[in-house]
C-alpha cells in the first residue's frame, strides 16, 4: 500500500488537536483524512455503509459522549472494522502500556501534543507492520495469556497511577506503596485525629433537591476541607458521606495536636468564604456548617481492612473513636476537644457538659473558642 494512500481518522474533542492533525497530514500527501470531535461522529460516519472505514484511528479515550473504551467495544462487533489499527490518542498513557491497553482494543500509543515528526513516523510504522498488528489481536481473545503478559512486563498505567490511585490513595502513601512497601505495615504511633461533618446535612439534600447541584456543592466544600488539612500537615483518611476523618502524625504529640486543632480552626473560619464559593459557582444559597471534633493518643496506622476484599491505609484506636464521638457533641461551626489534647490546645477553650441523661465519658469536653 502506498503510505499516502492510507485512510485515517483522528477522534478527539479537542479542535485544536484535530486541525494540527489535519494541517499535518495534508502537508505530508495524505489524502483521505477524516476529523471527528465526538465519538457519536466517528461511529455514524464508519457505521453508515457508504463510508469504508479508517486504515488507522487514533482515538482519545475520555470523549465528551461515548467513551472511547465503548466505542473500541462497539467496532469489535462490526466486521467492517476488522482491517482498522486503533490508536489511542492521549496525554496519559504511553508507549510501555500498549500491552495493558491492548486487552482493551488499541494496538498502539500516540501521545499528545502532536508532533509532526513522529505523527508521521508513527503512521509510516504501522503501514509497514499492518499484517503483524493484526495478527496479534488473537491476544486478546485470550485474557490469561494476555494477564500473564503484563504480569512479567509489570505493566503500570501511568493515566491510572497519576490520575486515578493517587485520588484513591494519598500521594505520601502512593510514594511509599513504590519505595518501601513494608512500612505500610501496622504499627502503634503517636496521632493527632479530627472527624468533621456537615450539621443538618438532611435539611441540606431536601433544600438543594437536585443531585448534580449536590454534587457540585460537595466538590468544593471537599476540596476546601481536604486542602486545609494537607496544608496544614494532615493526611485525608477518608471521606464518608458528608463527613471526613483526618490524622496527624510522625511528629512530638504537642506538635501534631496543635497542628490538628489549627486545621480545625482555620476550616470553622473559613467556611464563610466557602459558602461565597458555592453561592457564586452552584448559584445555590444554602450555607453549610459543620462540627468537629479531635483527640490525640496511640492508634494503629497502616494498611487496615480485609486482604481478599478491601484494605486502605487508615488509623484504628481510642482516640479515633473518641475524635468521632466529640465531633457528634459538637454544635454548628464548632471544636470540641477532649482528654490529652486539651492541654495542648494553642487556643482558649470553654468546658463543655456532657449531655444530660446521656453516660458521661471520663474524658472533659471543652470547646475551642475560635479567635477573631
Amino acid at each position: 500500500m502506498d503510505t499516502k494512500n492510507t485512510k485515517i481518522a483522528f477522534v478527539d474533542d479537542a479542535k485544536m488537536i484535530l486541525e494540527l492533525a489535519k494541517v499535518v497530514l495534508a502537508d505530508a500527501g495524505y489524502k483521505d483524512i477524516q476529523l471527528f470531535d465526538t465519538g457519536g461522529q466517528f461511529l455514524g460516519h464508519y457505521e453508515d455503509e457508504e463510508n469504508e472505514p479508517p486504515d488507522i484511528a487514533f482515538l482519545d479515550i475520555k470523549l465528551p459522549d461515548i467513551d472511547g473504551l465503548e466505542i473500541i467495544e462497539r467496532t469489535r462487533k462490526n466486521n467492517k472494522f476488522s482491517n482498522t489499527i486503533f490508536v489511542s490518542l492521549s496525554g496519559y498513557f504511553e508507549k510501555i502500556d500498549t500491552d495493558w491497553l491492548e486487552y482493551s482494543g488499541f494496538h498502539d500509543v500516540f501521545l499528545k501534543p502532536i508532533d509532526e515528526k513522529q505523527l508521521l513516523s508513527k503512521i509510516e510504522v504501522l503501514v509497514e507492520t499492518k499484517e503483524e498488528i493484526l495478527g496479534e489481536r488473537k491476544l486478546t481473545q485470550n485474557p490469561e495469556m494476555l494477564i500473564n503478559k503484563l504480569i512479567r512486563s509489570h505493566i503500570r498505567s501511568k493515566v491510572l497511577e497519576k490520575d486515578y490511585i493517587k485520588k484513591l490513595i494519598s500521594p505520601e502513601v502512593f510514594e511509599i506503596l513504590e519505595s518501601n512497601p513494608e512500612k505500610l505495615s501496622p504499627t502503634e504511633q503517636e496521632i493527632a485525629v479530627g472527624f468533621l461533618d456537615i450539621r443538618g446535612f438532611t435539611k441540606l439534600l431536601s433544600m438543594v433537591n437536585d443531585a448534580q447541584k449536590m454534587g457540585e456543592i460537595l466538590g468544593i466544600f471537599f476540596d476546601f476541607v481536604c486542602e486545609y488539612i494537607t496544608k496544614g500537615g494532615g493526611f485525608v483518611d477518608k471521606i464518608i458521606g458528608d463527613a471526613v476523618m483526618w490524622f496527624h502524625k510522625g511528629a512530638p504529640i504537642e506538635e501534631i495536636s496543635k497542628q490538628c486543632i489549627d486545621v480545625a480552626v482555620n476550616i470553622i473560619k473559613g467556611m464563610e468564604m466557602v459558602n461565597n464559593v458555592i453561592r457564586s459557582e452552584v448559584f445555590t444559597d444554602v450555607p453549610i456548617k459543620v462540627g468537629i471534633g479531635a483527640a490525640c493518643g496511640k492508634a494503629m496506622v497502616g494498611i487496615l481492612g480485609s486482604p481478599n476484599y478491601r484494605i486502605q491505609y487508615s488509623a484504628l484506636g481510642s482516640s479515633v473513636n473518641f475524635a468521632s464521638h466529640f465531633c457528634s457533641k459538637a454544635r454548628r461551626n464548632e471544636i470540641i476537644i477532649g482528654g490529652t489534647i486539651i492541654k495542648y490546645c494553642p487556643y482558649k477553650t470553654e468546658k463543655r457538659n456532657h449531655p444530660k441523661g446521656k453516660l458521661p465519658l471520663k474524658e472533659e469536653l471543652r470547646k475551642v473558642i475560635i479567635p477573631e
